[in-house]
C-alpha cells in the first residue's frame, strides 16, 4: 500500500475520522473476507483440501435434502449425509454435464428457503456456441466474486487512483457504440476505496475508433479480450502510437496466447495479467502476482482437473475441468464438467497453496483430429507464420479430417510461394499432413459473445 496516496487508504464512514478508517457495512464484510483470503492464501494444500471438504460436506447435505435431481444422483453414488465426507467419497459422486444443466436448470434451483443468504438472481452465460444458459446466485455468493476482484487487484497492486478502461463485448448492451464513464471503478473497488475515474466501450468499435478513445482517456489499467489486444497492439505499432499512461494490462475471457505478453510488452511497455473464469460459477484461477501461471481460487470453488479414467492430473497433464462452486446453495454446480480443458502445474514457488493450472487450452472443439484418428492440441502461435508478410490475423478452421481452412486478414492475398510456406510450417507445427484451403476475409467474425477462437474444429 503507498501510503503517500490517499486513495490507496480505505475510506471512512465517519468524515472525520479518516485513519484508521471506520468503513461501513459493505466495506467492512468485504474487508473480512479480505482479511480470511490474506491468511488462507498461505495454507498448505492439505489444509486447503480439508477446508474445502468441510464446505462441501454442508453443500451436499442441502442439495441431497433439497433438490430432487441431486437426492437421486446422490443416492445412485452411495452418498450417505450422516457420514462425514472424504475424498474417496467425493470422488464417487457424478460428473454434471452442460447439456444435463442447460437442459433441466429448473430441477437444479432449490426451492429452500435461503433469506439468510440474500437475494438470489440469475446470471446468463455468454453463449459462445449459441446456446445461452441461466444460473441462479445468490447476495452470498456473489461477495466471494467481489472478494476475489479486490484479490486480484490487490496481488497485482493496482493503482487505485489511476483511470481503468474496459473493453467488454456489449452483447447486452442497448447502445453497443457507446462510451460510459464513471468517477469511480465502481463495486467492489469503490466499497473500500477512492478511486480515480473509469470508462467502458465495446469492442465492436472499428480498431481505428478504440485506439483514439484510449489516446483520449489514457487509461492507467486496460482489461479486454486478448485477441482485442492483439489488434490494438498491431495497431499501435503499426501507426507508430504510444499510449504512455499504460501500467498494466488484464486480460480475460478468451485463451491467452504468448504473443499478447510479448506485444505488451514491446509495444506499451507493460505485463499482462490473465484471470481464468465462466459465468457460471466466477473466478476460476487467477494469474500468480509473481509467475504467469495460475492458482485456482481455492476458497470459492473446488477445481479439479480429470483424465479420461476420472482420476485427478498430475502436473504436466491435460484433463477436462470439473467445477465445483462451495457457496452457491441457491443452484448448486457439483463437479461441473464446463468443457474446458487445462494443464495442472508444479505447486508454486511463491508459496501459496492452491492448485497451480500451467495452461487453459480450450474446449473440445479447439483440439484438433489427425488423419490417423487421434486428438492433440494444435500449437497455433504467430512464430509459425511471422516470417510472411500479409497476415495481420489468422483463424484455422478444421472441416474434415485430413482438411482446414485457413481464413486470414491482412492488406493483400499471400502469393502461391507464400501459401505454400504457411501451409509447410502448420503441418510441421502438427505434425500432421493436413490439406489446407485459404480464405482471405476483411476481418474475422466473432462468436456472438465478442471472442475469438483461433482454432476451431467443425465436426
Amino acid at each position: 500500500m503507498d501510503i503517500s496516496n490517499p486513495m490507496q487508504i480505505p475510506k471512512s464512514r465517519v468524515a472525520d475520522l479518516i485513519w484508521p478508517a471506520i468503513p461501513n457495512e459493505a466495506a467492512t464484510m468485504l474487508m473480512a473476507l479480505l482479511f480470511q483470503l490474506e491468511q488462507s492464501q498461505w495454507w498448505s494444500a492439505e489444509l486447503l483440501t480439508a477446508m474445502q471438504l468441510r464446505q462441501l460436506d454442508v453443500l451436499m447435505k442441502h442439495a441431497y435434502e433439497s433438490i430432487p435431481f441431486y437426492r437421486e444422483q446422490l443416492q445412485l453414488a452411495g452418498f450417505d449425509p450422516t457420514v462425514p465426507l472424504d475424498m474417496e467419497r467425493w470422488r464417487r459422486v457424478p460428473l454434471l454435464s452442460r447439456d444435463v444443466l442447460q437442459y433441466r436448470a429448473g430441477e437444479l434451483v432449490t426451492s429452500r428457503d435461503l433469506q439468510h443468504h440474500g437475494e438470489q438472481f440469475e446470471k446468463k452465460t455468454s453463449g459462445s456456441t449459441g446456446l445461452k444458459m441461466s444460473v441462479t446466485d445468490t447476495d452470498a455468493n456473489d461477495l466471494f466474486w467481489s472478494a476475489l476482484t479486490m484479490r486480484d487487484h490487490l496481488w497485482h497492486q493496482r493503482d487505485f487512483s489511476g483511470r481503468l478502461v474496459t473493453i467488454r463485448s456489449g452483447r447486452s448492451d442497448h447502445d453497443p457504440q457507446a462510451v460510459n464513464t464513471a468517477e469511480s471503478w465502481g463495486s467492489p473497488v469503490s466499497f473500500i476505496y477512492e478511486t480515480g475515474p473509469s470508462s467502458v466501450f465495446f469492442h465492436l468499435k472499428p480498431i481505428a475508433q478504440q485506439a483514439e478513445l484510449l489516446i483520449g482517456l489514457q487509461p492507467t489499467y486496460l482489461m479486454a479480450y486478448p485477441s482485442n489486444i492483439v489488434r490494438l497492439t498491431h495497431y499501435f505499432r503499426t501507426h507508430q502510437l504510444t499510449l504512455s499512461s499504460l501500467r498494466g494490462v488484464v486480460t480475460y475471457g478468451e485463451l491467452l496466447l504468448p504473443e499478447v505478453r510479448l506485444d505488451c510488452s514491446e509495444v506499451w511497455g507493460v505485463p499482462v495479467a490473465d484471470m481464468y473464469s465462466c459465468e457460471e460459477v466466477g473466478y476460476i484461477a487467477l494469474q500468480c502476482p509473481e509467475y504467469t501461471h495460475y492458482h485456482c481460487q481455492s476458497e470459492s470453488l473446488l477445481v479439479e482437473v480429470l483424465n479420461h479414467a476420472g482420476q485427478p492430473c498430475a502436473p504436466g497433464e491435460i484433463g477436462k475441468v470439473v467445477l465445483t462452486s462451495l457457496h452457491n446453495f441457491a443452484m448448486p454446480l457439483i463437479r461441473y464438467e464446463n468443457r474446458d480443458y487445462a494443464e495442472v502445474g508444479e505447486p508454486c514457488p511463491c508459496g501459496r497453496g492452491s492448485t497451480v493450472l500451467k495452461r487453459i487450452l480450450g474446449r473440445e472443439r479447439n483440439m484438433a483430429i489427425g488423419p490417423t484418428g487421434e486428438k492433440f492440441w494444435p500449437n497455433v502461435t504467430r512464430e509459425i507464420w511471422s516470417v510472411i508478410e500479409g497476415i495481420q490475423e489468422l483463424q484455422l478452421v478444421q472441416e474434415s479430417i485430413d482438411r482446414l481452412e485457413a481464413r486470414i486478414v491482412g492488406p493483400r492475398s499471400l502469393l502461391p510461394s507464400q501459401e505454400r510456406q504457411l501451409t509447410e510450417a502448420l503441418c510441421q507445427s502438427f505434425g500432421q499432413p493436413f490439406s489446407i484451403s485459404f480464405r482471405y476475409l476483411d476481418e474475422i467474425a466473432r462468436h456472438a459473445n465478442g471472442k475469438y477462437e483461433r482454432f476451431i474444429r467443425n465436426f
